[in-house]
């Protein structure tokens, strides 16, 4: 009885440790995810202009081979993250990836967590850099250029990014999304349609795009970031609740032990006094 007690009490104090370990997670999650949460929606006011912009090139009559679909496959910008301890983060994106892509066309990986997944799955990785946590714009302006090379050199008929879509603190969604061809808006805005372009339109849209395709990615970028960082403050906090009703168990446990321990004394001693 008392090698059960000793146990009980190394289960508790094994647990109480890892409590902390996942409440201090908790906690620096949650103040990650709120400077990331300001980082998405500061950035979104950028993107909402150049995405507006470039509806009023797109809009215009002008013929492109960025309007047209081209044979070959769809090189992809996948996003996951660097560590693990996120919940279902990159399991979602892993099933998504394996619906939605194939192995054989160009994929470019930003996370590392992922990076055997993909490799273990034939996938065909172009890019060596897999880091993220510390991803500058410029930096994946980079790789956001090296696959529109790809489209460019006609190595692929389209252009798409793999990411997890941040609705709220509570709900996150991977999605793929697709970035070329591009796709006319439907305007009936007769300033768009009457806008004058110096130089021409088609001159705007070659110069406009590698700033549009990059806004975009850097935008699915810092949704991922920030969808990645809420579903650790989830994992973690559902980690803590675990761990305080399992310590709750444990206690009861170890008093009903106890309690048997007292019991059986006390038994012994009635009965010893009993046989005098």
């Amino acid at each position: 009885m008392s090698n059960s007690k000793q146990l009980i009490r190394h289960r508790i104090a094994s647990i109480t440790t890892t409590r902390k370990i996942t409440n201090a997670m908790e906690l620096m999650a949650t103040g990650k995810l709120k400077k990331q949460k300001e980082r998405m929606l500061q950035y979104r006011e950028y993107g909402e202009q150049v995405r507006q912009f470039a509806a009023q090139v797109l809009v215009q009559d002008i013929e492109s081979d960025l309007l047209k679909s081209q044979e070959g496959g769809c090189v992809t910008i996948a996003f996951c993250s660097d560590i693990g301890l996120c919940g279902g983060y990159n399991v979602n994106l892993q099933k998504l990836a394996m619906e939605e892509l194939d192995p054989e066309d160009p994929l470019f990986l930003i996370g590392k967590k992922a990076l055997s997944f993909f490799v273990n799955n034939g996938f065909d990785l172009q890019n060596e850099m897999t880091g993220s946590d510390d991803l500058t714009f410029a930096e994946l302006a980079k790789i956001t250029r090296q696959a529109l090379a790809l489209y460019y050199e006609k190595k692929a008929g389209s252009l798409q990014i793999l990411y997890t879509r941040f609705v709220n603190a509570i709900t996150f969604e991977p999605v793929v999304v697709k970035l070329l061809p591009l796709e006319k808006p439907v305007s009936q805005n007769r300033l768009h349609k009457e806008t004058i372009f110096d130089p021409d339109p088609q001159s705007v849209l070659s110069a406009l795009l590698p700033m549009y395709l990059e806004s975009l990615v850097y935008g699915a970028f810092l949704e991922s970031k920030t969808s990645e960082q809420a579903c650790r403050r989830m994992a973690m906090e559902t980690a803590t609740d675990n761990a305080d009703e399992l310590i709750e168990t444990l206690k009861m446990d170890y008093n009903r032990a106890r309690q048997a321990a007292i019991t059986q004394e006390i038994t012994e001693i009635v009965a010893g006094a009993d046989a005098l």
